[in-house]
């Protein structure tokens, strides 16, 4: 059985750019910082959708909290342990946007920034990541999509 739940934003964009979705199963210690970078993103035509896949500790509350404090778009799903892709596919099922992003808790990574920009028919989607690992912090990483 799924919960779905959205906050007072949710019905104020009708068509995102971009869907991003998140699969959550036991991330307390990690979600809050997921949360902070998705807050500071400067591109802002985005939805967000987080997917708890049945956590046993407080990250649906930690979920909920955001959802509820947010200006961003924000659907929060609570569904029964399914596996990380019953998961995403929970997310892309009630995704409105027209690209699909998916983000996940278990990498060393956070997304920072986000720009997108129109040239040639194509869009370019620039995400800017930020490892833990000091080797790895000035990464930079560049998706093209048509």
């Amino acid at each position: 059985m799924m919960n779905i739940q959205t906050n007072s934003t949710w019905n104020v964009v009708d068509k995102p750019y971009v869907t991003v979705i998140t699969p959550v199963y036991n991330r307390q210690s990690t979600i809050k910082r997921a949360f902070e970078s998705i807050q500071r993103q400067t591109f802002k035509n985005f939805e967000y959708i987080i997917i708890d896949d049945g956590s046993t500790d407080d990250s649906n509350a930690i979920a909920r909290d955001f959802m509820n404090a947010t200006n961003i778009p924000t659907m929060l799903i609570t569904k029964g342990n399914g596996g990380v892709h019953s998961a995403r596919n929970a997310g892309i099922k009630n995704a409105r946007g027209g690209y699909i992003l998916a983000l996940t808790l278990m990498t060393n990574f956070c997304l920072t920034a986000w720009r997108s920009w129109f040239e040639d028919g194509k869009v370019y989607l620039q995400v800017s990541v930020m490892n833990t690992l000091k080797s790895k912090r000035d990464a930079l990483m560049k998706m093209v999509m048509k």
